[in-house]
């Protein structure tokens, strides 16, 4: 058989392994592959050990015969005169039967409602009540893990902790001005169980980087990092009022006016959830969409919120 036929044997799905063998020592026995049985790679194998000279896949590749293929899994007849064993965990090839039982995409519990939606799979599926969503955690912050949908890598999720409202107020931004792309498309998506709230938005390419960003917005970028860090708080001020002069500073800096109406707009959104809402600029928060536009994705953030998750890390002691 080709080289190439048998390198598509390598790519039998995930979840192929699970289960085909008990675990156990080291060198647990599998059952005997017998002449003229159909068998196929252990992907597990695969993953953790490439093929190689001296592996019975590799021996297969040799002396099995493709006989049939179905999507990903392809069925080989094993034609060597003897039987053999295959070691340890996982093995490296598997009878096709074991494979194909094994391979069976997972039936699971879907809920009723998107307010309440769980995590299976340890936490690689998002079940909604639209069906199963194949995650992947891809940023974490300090109330957020962000999740790309493998499905639509066009999508993330964020997953929010409770009393965070970061992106509630980006959600509301956006549903105020649909079409400033300097805004996140965010919006609300549902919640778990457990509590934390589900966001959706398309995938932004973050870091910051410049040459991934329009001239003029770069330029803006930095117009606005320059007023932000050079405005400080000041004594018995509380976050807002300084978000508001870092805003002043931008308006007469000379951000194009999109740039600048979605500033505005999250200083405004904000003030509907408190007094307590400072403006970060840099690099890690901010992004840019698949045109270049500087996108405002993580401006905004809760300085009492922040405070107090930094104490309760400290203890009551404050160590």
């Amino acid at each position: 058989m080709s080289n190439g036929a048998w390198a598509t044997l390598g790519a039998v799905a995930a979840v192929a392994a699970a289960g085909l063998v008990r675990r156990g020592g080291a060198n647990r026995r599998a059952p005997k592959i017998k002449a003229g049985d159909r068998v196929a790679y252990n992907p597990r194998y695969v993953e953790r050990s490439p093929i190689g000279p001296q592996t019975k896949a590799n021996l297969l590749a040799y002396r099995g015969t493709v006989i049939a293929s179905s999507g990903a899994l392809v069925n080989v007849r094993w034609d060597g005169v003897e039987d053999f064993q295959t070691y340890g965990y996982p093995n490296e090839v598997v009878l096709e039967a074991q494979a194909t039982k094994a391979s069976a995409k997972p039936e699971y519990r879907l809920p009723e409602s998107d307010d309440d939606m769980v995590l299976a799979d340890r936490g690689k599926v998002l079940l909604t009540s639209r069906g199963p969503v194949p995650i992947k955690q891809i940023g974490k912050g300090m109330f957020s893990t962000i999740h790309r949908d493998l499905n639509d890598p066009s999508r993330v999720f964020a997953f929010v902790s409770e009393g965070a409202y970061e992106k509630e107020i980006l959600a509301d931004a956006h549903r105020s001005l649909p079409k400033n792309p300097h805004i996140p498309a965010v919006e609300r998506f549902g919640t778990l169980t457990d509590g934390r709230m589900v966001y959706a938005m398309p995938f932004y390419v973050a870091p910051y980087r410049k040459d991934n960003a329009k001239a003029s917005d770069h330029a803006a970028f930095n117009k606005i990092r320059a007023c932000i860090s050079k405005t400080y708080a000041r004594p018995k001020q509380r976050p807002y009022q300084t978000t508001e002069r870092m805003v002043e500073c931008v308006e007469q800096a000379g951000v194009p006016d999109a740039i600048l109406e979605a500033v505005q707009e999250l200083r405004d959104a904000s003030a509907n959830y408190g007094d307590s809402f400072g403006m970060e600029f840099s690099p890690r928060n901010v992004a840019t969409d698949a045109d270049g536009n500087l996108v405002l994705l993580d401006l905004l953030y809760d300085k009492d919120l922040v405070l107090r998750k930094r104490q309760a890390k400290r203890g009551p002691r404050g160590w």
